[in-house]
């Protein structure tokens, strides 16, 4: 059992005692600057008991000073409760982190709840780049942060190969394909694919189906099949070299095709949850052609939406949201307990909508998770680089990996929160500095692994102690140790708050926590005695310290490997 579910168990139980309240939850917080723990419970409590918060804290305080691990309790203005533990204690829990069990480290948070997990999903119309990265390393770390802390996670692409920018795909690979027949070079039009990766796809379909493939009625199928699957092969290669490998894929145009989407408006139209309407006329647009023609609309105000959304084009086709409608009831089908959908900053718009029709087709009975990631720029001697896919100038995912590799860029794609823009500086992640994320946290762990390299060689004695029974923590006394055994304490309770939230961000932010702790103890290692991890002369006092360093070796440990990168014993 971690610290937090320790101290929780207990303030829930006295809880019960004293007040005859079944509180489900305690709202503890860590204040190292008021406390070792501090805990807001006399707040929550107040509202359900109706008593003055500063009286319940300090009944609870009185309590609290009985448990065995509590050193004292302060109770400050207006109410917020203040523990300190004794340093037995905290010795114990480094002990369980050294150990590192996987039900310490990783709470079983999920209980086996099955989640579907939708990321990346681009359109399939060229290589993956920079953006799409973001996009992709957040679902997977989350998938992996998931399915440690006991969700049954499925990892899905949804491939929009549906609409104008397939057709604008097939297009494009006609002309190419037209210039390899007549040697001729015919420029492609504004609004199609000029980038030259679809050069290689085009002589592929040459190879395969000769220079008469125009002329055959159905070679708008053939090409478009074709295109379609070298473009996915791409994608998912792309992907491999983010180790980055989804479970199931799934197919637009499938679910156009099966008349999927007409089953689910017509169940909808029955629960009255469709009605035919007119859309908002949009926001500056005086045309009286706005709302000239009605439309097949989603009650999506019912359940939070901003407006009602439109289920059909102009043309009568089904729009892209009644696909996504289809779709989500064919998640609901497969029984999932929660769905979660990562999308590009391009369709920000949908989040509210995508909620409502979770909300609608699962009548309530399914959560939600719709998140955004926002923008990445590329940045090359402090300068932006201007990308587009329609244009052709992009930085591929592929030349990325290969200039600064697979860890660098799992690691930076979530440094930010997901829904901040994010600078990607080619120069900065290269620097060997505090400022490049990347390398600082590399470093603590290259340094920690240093120590017991040292130590074998200059006191194998302590790694015998610390390796056996004997081993005696009391002289692990300094308030910087202490401290560091404390945050790395926070990590069973860092890693359920993201499993529950989605902020995988926060991962990336405690490991920089850890480092910038970790150097400081270095540092002073360096001009102060008392805090050499190695004194050859106290053999107890090292053996301590070097479970300490095996402390900070193991936290990095799973951190890295939610993140899904390797530490480097050397740098």
């Amino acid at each position: 059992m971690n610290v937090f579910h320790q101290i929780n168990r207990d303030l829930l139980s006295l809880v019960s005692k004293l007040f005859d309240s079944d509180l489900n939850k305690s709202g503890i917080i860590f204040t190292p600057e008021h406390g070792e723990i501090s805990t807001n419970i006399a707040f929550t409590l107040a509202k359900i008991v109706d008593r003055p918060v500063f009286e319940i804290a300090s009944l609870l305080s009185k309590e609290l000073e009985k448990l065995h691990y509590v050193q004292k309790v302060q109770v400050a203005t207006p109410g917020f409760i203040n523990l300190f533990l004794h340093i037995d204690f905290w010795h114990q829990h480094l002990l369980k982190i050294v150990q590192s069990s996987k039900e310490y480290m990783f709470p079983d948070v999920g209980k086996g709840k099955k989640v579907n997990l939708e990321y990346v999903s681009v359109n399939p119309t060229g290589p993956l780049h920079i953006g799409h990265a973001r996009l992709a390393v957040y679902g997977d770390v989350l998938a992996n942060l998931l399915s440690k802390c006991g969700y049954n996670v499925v990892k899905e692409f949804y491939i929009n190969d549906y609409g104008s920018q397939v057709h604008n795909l097939v297009a494009t690979i006609k002309i190419r394909y037209g210039n390899i027949v007549t040697g001729k070079e015919e420029e492609i039009p504004d609004g199609l694919y000029p980038g030259e990766y679809l050069i290689p796809v085009a002589k592929a379909l040459h190879a395969k189906y000769g220079s008469d493939l125009l002329s055959l009625e159905c070679s708008d199928t053939i090409i478009r099949d074709f295109t379609l699957e070298a473009m996915m092969q791409i994608i998912r290669q792309d992907l491999s070299l983010l180790n980055v490998v989804h479970d199931v894929f799934v197919s637009e145009a499938l679910i156009q095709q099966k008349g999927k989407i007409k089953e689910i408006v017509q169940s909808l139209i029955d629960k009255d949850l469709v009605y035919e309407g007119y859309l908002p006329r949009p926001q500056g647009y005086d045309s009286v052609k706005a709302n000239e023609s009605s439309h097949l609309l989603f009650r999506s105000t019912k359940f939070g939406d901003s407006q009602d959304r439109s289920l059909q084009k102009d043309d009568g086709d089904w729009s892209y949201f009644g696909s996504e409608l289809a779709y989500t009831q064919d998640k609901i089908d497969r029984g999932f307990d929660i769905i979660v959908v990562l999308l590009g900053a391009d369709h920000a718009g949908y989040v509210e909508r995508l909620k409502a029709a979770i909300e609608a087709l699962s009548e309530g009975k399914i959560t939600s998770q719709v998140k955004v990631c926002q923008l990445v720029k590329y940045l090359e001697d402090g300068l932006s680089v201007s990308m587009s896919k329609r244009q052709g100038n992009f930085v591929t995912l592929k030349s990325l990996i290969e200039d600064v590799g697979h860890d660098v860029v799992r690691f930076m794609m979530i440094s930010k929160k997901n829904d901040v823009p994010m600078d990607f500086d080619l120069v900065k992640i290269k620097e060997h500095s505090r400022d490049n994320p990347v390398f600082y946290v590399h470093y603590a762990h290259a340094r920690a692994q240093s120590v017991l390299r040292k130590a074998q060689d200059l006191c194998p004695e302590a790694i015998k102690i610390l390796e056996g029974p004997s081993l005696n923590l009391n002289p692990l006394i300094q308030k910087e140790e202490i401290a560091l055994i404390r945050k790395f304490s926070e990590w069973p309770k860092i890693v359920t708050d993201v499993a529950l939230s989605g902020e995988v961000h926060r991962i990336v932010f405690y490991l920089q926590e850890i480092a910038v702790s970790f150097h400081s103890l270095w540092d002073l290692c360096g001009t102060e005695n008392p805090y050499r991890f190695i004194v050859r002369e106290n053999i107890n006092l090292t053996a301590s310290r070097l479970l300490l360093v095996k402390g900070m070796i193991s936290i990095l440990n799973q951190g890295f490997s939610v993140i899904g990168i390797n530490p480097m014993n050397v740098m």
